[in-house]
């Protein structure tokens, strides 16, 4: 026997008590107010809750029972045809018909052939008969296009005229008493919906009609259904635009919970260009035709099949037979079934539209596994179908081969092709053939082809954007096409045609190649975009690919618009004997061209350079000295070799992490007020520490290398929260070195070689520090050093300014180690 459940989306708005609803479930709120409170205040074991909250048994065996029950439920209801789809033949309930219209079979014996009839129990005289009229009750007869019957009347009064928008759509002519007459009638006014929300934006756009009062306003009406308030847009000249099919007018209804309405929209339906009802929980379409209907947004409702917007050739109802852009996001039109109880898949929805469509978006909608062939729509030129339609909610195809297809010729064909996690193998040829193609977006489909087979080719000469993830398909071969200005391969395994090599020749608008953690794309550093006329190239990113090679002074000619560079992983760089790396060609430069490392020389617009877990990157780094937008370099883990930069000619690099790595020599005196971070740990640099200007430096990990001699003042960047020279060999401390970095969260100077002199005008300078700024939660670490340790700082406890009471007082607030003696 069928039956009806709660509806989650409605937040149980659509029972009459909440709470009565909850009982039915199980869950009695009375039993909450039961035991509230005790908590605090009273004495309560356990075991006696059961009798406080009138509990009689035990209801984790009560509650485990219910979960397996409702995973029954749950599996039987899947079964069930869903709530909203309308049987279309007989339901028997208890050994009884019950249906408003009521289907059946018969054999008409003048021609021996099996007819379909109907009995309509909502009028009990209305019969269909074996012919080509119904007959009322005997007194209405119906032919064709023609109604005869001896009177005319009505049983309801007529309903006022509540809104100028009630205006007449036709005429109809009636022979009365031998002589035709013509009288006015309004049909489609106003349009009619059933909806459940709290909050919606309504939107139209419609061609203005005139009346002696000026320009007719549309109007919206949104009425409850429980208590029948009702409210409305108004009716003066201006209380709502026309709008524009584009820009459409907006009527935003805004409530405080959800309920069911009826909502209405006034105008003459041959003037309604577009409509916007997303989000309401609309079930069924208006059955009027809107003839001038261009664009419809009906995203984020409960159809469970797809209205029949185009005409009779195309199987359709002519709900709209001049649609031009749909969206159709979030409804489950999966549910779909025919009176046979026959899934209806999206190919046959979908071609159910009228010819005249352009844009069609349906992220989320359907779920088979038969191709979509949209090849009749010559007009079609975007389409976007993603599986995601609504924050972590998804639903997608369930299988098939070739992506959605489309139409193409030598003119016509889709611009704008965008489809996300749908499993399809193949790219539809409409696509690759398309002249007209502008933007082509296919994540994580698992595409390895074309149609058919084969590398993917691009015929489009206008195309401006290749963005593909997760899939395996060829590196396409973009050359001489002047407006491509992003090619994203990221995330790809080819299977042929690996190699970047000489695929974007001429592609002067080209402004990113982005191919991301590609194991199997291939290709030279050191040429892939050498002299390729790639003007205004800004980034170039070939992070975890199988792309080799060393950069050399030309390796960016032709391409010094570069803004970003990105290598790491084992493959870039390799090939090369560990004695004769030079990826940045900074050897090469010096011994062979004169030069002082000039990969870079003319991209003056470097803003950042990235390499790290790229373990066959040696040599010396680059000269930055002609590169002063260089924001930030992001080196680490490689076998670079050399010394440090001197950043004179860049005035604003903020981040330099040039750790783990092979760097030798001394830190520069750097001066400049744009570094903020330094990374150049567990490196080989030694000397002494310089005093730094750099009053905008935050963090300074300098730990693991070879430092000697005394800690510096750091009164030049004093707004430094995070020093780490820890594992290096510092011998001394300068007075006043620390004391007004008021900023310092974390200072770690152990494993060095601190004696124990260093102890008290270390503390000194701690505890004005402190003064300076008063906080809480600062660690500094001076374990593991030659001398230094709290017995020899404790012993000078003379006076409450002495070193043990300073220290004492700090260690109340930072946490300050070292060693006991």
């Amino acid at each position: 026997m069928p039956f009806r459940g709660l509806n989650v989306q409605l937040a149980l708005n659509d029972v009459d008590s909440a709470s009565t609803a909850l009982r039915n479930l199980g869950l009695d709120q009375r039993d909450l107010a039961l035991i509230s409170g005790l908590a605090t205040g009273v004495q309560v074991q356990p075991d006696e809750l059961h009798t406080l909250a009138g509990l009689v048994v035990d209801q984790k065996k009560e509650l485990a029972a219910l979960a397996r029950s409702s995973t029954t439920v749950g599996s039987i209801l899947t079964s069930l045809t869903d709530i909203g789809q309308p049987l279309d033949f007989n339901l028997e309930i208890d050994n009884q018909i019950n249906a408003a219209a009521i289907k059946y079979k018969y054999l008409d014996y003048s021609n021996n052939t099996m007819k379909t009839a109907d009995i309509s129990t909502s009028r009990v005289s209305s019969w269909s008969t074996i012919g080509t009229s119904i007959l009322y009750g005997g007194e209405v007869k119906v032919t064709g296009d023609s109604i005869t019957l001896d009177s005319l009347g009505t049983s309801t009064a007529p309903i006022a005229k509540a809104f100028r928008a009630e205006v007449p759509t036709h005429k109809i002519g009636l022979k009365v008493n031998g002589s035709v007459e013509e009288f006015y009638a309004m049909k489609g006014i106003p349009l009619k919906f059933d909806a459940f929300f709290r909050n919606a934006n309504f939107r139209h756009a419609v061609t203005s009609i005139s009346d002696s009062a000026g320009i007719v306003p549309p109007v919206w009406r949104v009425t409850n259904k429980a208590g029948g308030q009702s409210y409305n847009t108004g009716d003066a000249t201006g209380s709502i635009g026309a709008g524009s099919v584009g820009s459409p007018a907006q009527y935003s209804f805004r409530d405080s919970s959800s309920k069911a309405r009826t909502v209405e929209f006034f105008y003459n339906p041959a003037n309604i260009n577009e409509l916007g009802m997303a989000s309401i929980n609309l079930t069924t379409w208006t059955n009027v035709g809107l003839d001038n209907l261009r664009k419809l947004d009906i995203s984020q409702n409960d159809f469970y099949e797809l209205p029949k917007f185009g005409d009779s050739s195309r199987n359709g109802d002519s709900l709209a037979v001049t649609l031009e852009q749909i969206v159709l996001t979030g409804n489950n039109l999966s549910r779909a079934k025919d009176s046979a109880g026959v899934s209806i898949p999206a190919n046959t929805q979908l071609n159910t539209l009228p010819l005249t469509l352009t844009h069609l978006t349906m992220n989320g909608v359907f779920s088979d596994s038969t191709t979509i062939d949209l090849t009749d729509y010559t007009q079609l030129t975007n389409l976007n179908m993603s599986t995601y339609y609504a924050r972590n909610a998804q639903r997608r195809m369930t299988g098939g081969t070739v992506t959605p297809k489309t139409y193409h010729n030598a003119t016509l064909g889709i611009v704008n092709y965008s489809i996300y996690h749908q499993p399809y193998s193949q790219l539809a040829n409409g696509v690759c053939s398309s002249p007209r193609l502008n933007y082509l977006y296919f994540p994580w489909c698992g595409v390895n082809a074309k149609e058919g087979g084969g590398n993917i080719t691009i015929a489009s000469p206008v195309i401006t954007s290749f963005i593909s993830y997760g899939n395996s398909h060829n590196v396409v071969n973009m050359s001489g096409k002047n407006n491509l200005g992003n090619y994203i391969q990221a995330y790809s395994s080819p299977g042929s045609d690996k190699s970047l090599q000489n695929k974007f020749t001429g592609c002067s608008a080209l402004t990113q190649i982005y191919c991301y953690a590609s194991g199997g794309i291939t290709g030279d550093i050191g040429t892939v975009v050498k002299d390729q006329g790639l003007t205004s190239l800004s980034t170039l990113d070939v992070r975890y690919t199988g792309v080799t090679g060393e950069l050399r002074d030309d390796s960016f000619s032709q391409a010094s618009a570069l803004v970003h560079f990105r290598v790491s992983g084992g493959n870039v760089g390799s090939g090369v004997a560990a004695a004769d790396r030079d990826f940045w060609g900074t050897t090469d430069s010096i011994n062979n061209n004169s030069s002082n490392g000039d990969v870079f020389k003319d991209c003056g617009n470097l803003n950042w350079i990235y390499c790290y877990q790229a373990g066959n990157v040696g040599g010396p780094l680059p000269d930055f000295s002609r590169n002063p937008n260089l924001r930030g370099i992001y080196i680490y883990n490689t076998a670079i070799n050399g010394t440090l930069p001197n950043l004179v000619n860049n005035q604003r690099l903020y981040y330099l992490r040039l750790n783990s790595s092979q760097l030798s020599g001394t830190i520069p005196t750097w001066s400049t007020n744009a570094l903020s971070y330094v990374f150049i740990n567990n490196n080989n640099l030694s000397g002494t520490i310089p005093a730094l200007q750099t009053p905008y430096l935050y963090y300074l990990y300098a730990q693991s290398n070879n430092f000697s001699g005394n800690l510096p003042t750091f009164a030049g960047a004093v707004r430094l929260q995070r020093l780490y020279l820890n594992s290096n060999s510092i011998t001394g401390y300068t007075s006043e070195a620390l004391k007004y970095n008021t900023s310092l969260s974390i200072i770690d100077l152990s494993n060095n070689s601190l004696p124990s002199s260093a102890g008290i005008p270390l503390i000194d300078d701690l505890f004005d520090n402190y003064g300076l700024n008063p906080r809480s939660g600062v660690s500094v670490n001076l374990l593991g050093n030659n001398g230094l340790n709290r017995s020899d700082i404790v012993s000078q406890n003379e006076g409450e300014q002495s070193p043990a009471s300073k220290l004492a007082f700090l260690e109340q607030y930072w946490t300050i180690l070292l060693d006991a003696t």
